[in-house]
């Protein structure tokens, strides 16, 4: 034999064939004789045949054990929420707003509110997961970390990536609907053995509304403000007007659509019969469960299809939000003399650079010959930028905030507007959905001046401090990404500005975004002749004055913020602020120990102020809630400034 691995090996046989009298042949073919005996040797390649028949039989459990092994980054945030947002919910509108609904449980099927409302809170959790999950993490896969290009090389296809993803998350709605249902039973909320159901009931939901919003994320190539609209103008109304506090009925007619179309809804229905036996007229069980199924496997087929096409390379038909736009803005910043329509208006850099006319990119700034003919105007500027500062906070200050309003206020203004209207959605939205809903049931609530107002009169006020809080707290998102990915205030702070001069200007563009909310949200309510329009004009800078509150403290807090899953953590201190801080009951439902708790939180400052104003009651209390915010502002500015020194300039 020849091994085509040593040229020589051929002379050594016949070598030793010559000493021991054999022929080379004879040698040759009993070497042949050796090797058929052998048993058969699994090579390398036989191996990965076998690995590759193996995941491409079980690629989807595959994709969703990777999808599991990145949600223990922030396991942490998943386990808070799915036992903090539950607990939240039960003791504050179960227990708290239960009992204002006391003598009022014959509206409620007859059984304890906390019971009621269980079903509805766990169909709620189950469709928030799955939206969570089939959003930003989708489109991520695609644009941002790719995630779905990794497995390309694999056995894996396209569709058994969508297929596991669909399993990742159904299995985390699964595990976290079973934690609250252990929390429902702590708080003798389940009534039979029947309640298991409900974890059915809630995964179907959770497919019928996850599954759309992973088609929808599967087909768009830019996020501006998409996903806003899903959380704002369809999650929040179908978790509102579902029939989720009171029964549906409750609400005018044309407002009942909203639920009959909603999965939240047809889940909640079968979840309280599987509960408490809540009467469904048997006709109903295959139209709630058709319903929720059809809707999920159209999804599902039309993701799949699109998971398919995107990761072969094949073009998905969509509308860029926001493009034309971008196009303008793009138009008013390209160099004179050349055309602002060239290239992708995504692909330039903001203002930086400019497409010539052969396609290339070109600097924008000025030439050197330019530079040149000017020494004198270079050498002022070069001597402006080196004097040192000798003023008081200097090193700290340089007197220029306005730049950096000027900044987002360009960012602002270039974004789609419908970003900027979702943030006082869901303010009124509460109030439409509580305020009218429940008002059937609630005749009165005590005002601070002890007169009696409608429930929608009583909840308004405080709705408009939440909506202050969630001014301050939208512009919170964009200091975290300007901080960690844009890197933008580390190019600010090698300018002349200071750290204060950041952070006034941000906490200032945040104050302004919380006024539009605040302003916005009054006019409905002042519209609606739930606050007046004399003393209740009051509220507007009392809101400013929250919203600066709010501001600077969650920006101080930001700094600390190194993954964007840090983000739910201040969600869920906002949550309990929301729901704990007298907004939609009487503080005096809880025990003192507890009251004087929520007494010390801010957002209550800001709603006992705002109802004070709304009612014309002016006492001293509201000299103490103006000098609380003031200190609020005041040391979130301070620790913001100082932590921007700390992580920039030293």
């Amino acid at each position: 034999m020849t091994d085509s691995r040593n040229p020589h090996a051929t002379d050594a046989v016949a070598a030793g064939a010559s000493a021991t009298g054999t022929s080379a042949v004879g040698t040759a073919a009993t070497g042949a004789d050796v090797i058929e005996r052998r048993e058969p040797i699994t090579g390398p390649t036989e191996q990965g045949d076998r690995s590759a028949r193996k995941v491409a039989r079980a690629g989807s459990w595959y994709f969703a054990e990777y999808l599991f092994r990145g949600m223990r980054r922030y396991i942490d945030v998943i386990l808070a929420d799915s036992v903090g947002t539950p607990l939240m919910y039960l003791v504050t509108l179960g227990v708290g707003l239960g009992a204002v609904l006391t003598n009022n449980q014959t509206s409620f099927d007859g059984v304890p509110y906390i019971t009621f409302i269980a079903g509805a809170l766990a169909a709620t959790m189950a469709v928030g997961i799955a939206m969570e999950e089939m959003t930003f993490p989708v489109m991520g896969g695609f644009k941002w970390n790719r995630t779905y290009y990794g497995p390309q090389v694999t056995p894996i296809t396209p569709q058994q990536i969508a297929r596991g993803t669909v399993i990742a998350v159904s299995i985390r709605v699964v595990a976290q609907t079973v934690l609250l249902l252990l929390i429902l039973a702590a708080f003798g909320a389940i009534h039979s053995l029947s309640s298991v159901l409900v974890i059915v009931f809630s995964t179907i939901a959770a497919l019928a509304f996850g599954l759309p919003c992973m088609a929808f994320a599967a087909g768009i190539f830019q996020e501006r403000g998409q996903f806003s609209v899903i959380i704002r103008f369809i999650f929040m109304p179908m978790f509102l007007f579902s029939g989720t506090f009171y029964p549906l009925e409750h609400l005018p007619i044309y407002l009942q659509w909203i639920g009959w179309v909603s999965p939240i809804w047809h889940a909640t229905e079968l979840n309280r019969w599987a509960i408490y036996g809540h009467e469904v007229e048997p006709w109903m069980f295959p139209v709630h469960l058709g319903v929720m199924i059809v809707v999920a496997v159209i999804a599902f087929l039309i993701a799949q299809t699109r998971y398919y096409r995107r990761l072969r390379g094949e073009k998905v038909k969509t509308r860029v939000w926001g493009a034309r736009a971008a196009k303008k803005t793009m138009a008013s910043m390209a160099p004179a003399g050349t055309s602002g329509e060239a290239g992708d208006p995504y692909a330039v850099g903001y203002g930086s650079r400019g497409v010539g006319s052969d396609g290339a990119y070109e600097d924008s700034a000025p030439s050197a010959a330019a530079a040149a003919q000017a020494p004198g105007a270079a050498q002022a500027a070069l001597s402006r930028v080196s004097k040192p500062r000798r003023r008081w906070l200097s090193n700290l200050y340089g007197r220029n905030a306005k730049a950096v309003m000027e900044r987002s206020w360009m960012a602002t203004k270039n974004s789609t507007w419908i970003v900027i209207v979702t943030g006082f959605a869901e303010p009124v939205l509460y109030l439409a959905s509580l305020g009218f809903g429940l008002g059937v049931v609630i005749s009165g609530v005590e005002g601070p001046g002890g007169q009696t107002m409608s429930y929608a009169a009583y909840i308004a006020p405080g709705l408009l401090a939440v909506s202050a809080m969630n001014g301050a707290l939208m512009d919170t998102n964009n200091m975290f990404f300007k901080l960690r990915y844009a890197k933008l205030y580390r190019v600010m702070l090698n300018t002349s500005l200071g750290p204060m001069d950041v952070a006034i200007g941000e906490i200032t563009m945040a104050m302004i975004r919380g006024f539009i909310y605040s302003l916005g949200f009054y006019l409905i309510a002042a519209a609606a002749g739930l606050v007046g329009w004399g003393s209740g004009l009051l509220m507007i800078p009392a809101a400013v004055l929250i919203a600066f509150g709010f501001a600077a403290v969650f920006m101080a807090i930001t700094t600390w913020f190194t993954r964007f899953q840090h983000l739910d953590w201040l969600n869920l201190v906002v949550q309990p602020l929301t729901l704990f801080s007298a907004t939609f009951f009487p503080l005096d439902v809880y025990p003192q120990a507890v009251q004087a708790v929520i007494a010390s939180l801010p957002l209550w400052h800001g709603v006992d102020l705002l109802r004070m104003l709304a009612t014309s009651t002016f006492t001293i209390d509201i000299l103490w809630h103006v000098l609380y915010f003031v200190v609020m502002a005041v040391a979130g500015l301070t620790v913001a400034t100082m932590r921007f020194k700390k992580m920039f300039l030293t």
